[in-house]
């Protein structure tokens, strides 16, 4: 666990996690701290973590500090705000027994009622999903041989190491959303809205990001036709939501997600035209796929069939 001031939400978070994994099973905890000036470091303490200080600063110099002691086959990341799903250890763990899987992980979604529903939506109905390092398990040898992660952005550390664990390995990384574990501190619309705004201007764009969808099969990044109509039909959009779901907020909430998205979008499709593909073209495609397992939807994204790694060799 990475954490900076987190004594708001941490003794939940950690409750939590000794109600959900079975202490038998548990071997280190480990919680890298980014010089908090709150209690945070003494909450861990008492719940018998082992805490660390970040040497350099920020979750990508966190992680790293934090592999640097992991002695297991396994380990979990859980994020300080994140209450883990109940039946998480159910579900998730088992895909470590798949030979070509990498990371198992559930979704996350606020804990605001409004946001849910229409996060909840987004994943299981519109199969819309990013990865996180919040709620996932990893065969540590696999993550420890991708080597340093890289340091363009300070944001997406997650997409990061997703997309170099796929162009670097045939590994998988799946997504179980019937997992759904809760973001304690995204209990407001607005500051949900000025928070994703905030770290989307602090997005780099570079090719280990999310933005920009650079070696995804599908681009990330809509056509300008499109920016346009998600904006202007939103209102329409958020009121068939809003009878669909049977929640009144949905219908001035999801038309102001988009308000708030729309200047980024914007500048993310100009980014997208100027990108030098010079590298790009050459790193392997990452497709996403769902499959039915257990009577579940399971989303995983992997390297496309007969495609080499040669770019990032």
């Amino acid at each position: 666990m990475w954490t900076k001031n987190g004594e708001k939400f941490l003794p939940k978070v950690l409750e939590r996690i000794e109600e959900v994994i079975p202490l038998e099973r548990v071997k280190q905890k480990i919680l890298i701290d980014d010089n908090s000036t709150d209690e945070t470091s003494r909450i861990a303490k008492d719940f018998n973590w082992t805490v660390y200080k970040n040497p350099a600063g920020g979750i990508a110099s966190g992680v790293e500090e934090a592999l640097r002691h992991v002695e297991c086959k396994y380990f979990i990341s859980i994020e300080q705000d994140v209450l883990l799903a109940k039946n998480w250890w159910e579900k998730v763990p088992p895909f470590m027994n798949e030979k070509d899987v990498a990371c198992a992980q559930g979704i996350r979604v606020s804990i605001n009622p409004t946001l849910r529903l229409l996060e909840e939506y987004a994943i299981k109905e519109r199969r819309i999903t990013n990865v996180s390092i919040d709620n996932n398990i990893f065969k540590t040898d696999i993550v420890k041989a991708l080597g340093k992660i890289p340091r363009g952005c300070p944001v997406c550390v997650d997409s990061a190491i997703m997309k170099q664990m796929i162009w670097k390995t045939s590994y998988k990384w799946v997504t179980i959303p019937q997992v759904v574990s809760l973001h304690l501190s995204r209990d407001n619309v607005l500051n949900y809205l000025r928070h994703y705004r905030r770290i989307a201007k602090m997005c780099k764009k570079t090719i280990y990001c999310t933005v920009g969808g650079v070696g995804f099969s599908k681009p990330m990044n809509p056509k300008f036709r499109n920016v346009i109509r998600v904006f202007i039909t939103s209102p329409l959009r958020g009121l068939q939501l809003a009878i669909k779901k049977q929640h009144a907020h949905i219908f001035w909430a999801y038309p102001a997600t988009r308000l708030y998205a729309f200047p980024e979008s914007i500048r993310e499709w100009k980014k997208s035209m100027v990108i030098d593909d010079t590298l790009t073209k050459r790193l392997p495609t990452i497709t996403l796929k769902f499959k039915q397992k257990n009577e579940a939807l399971v989303f995983i994204w992997q390297r496309e069939k007969n495609e080499t790694n040669s770019a990032l060799s």
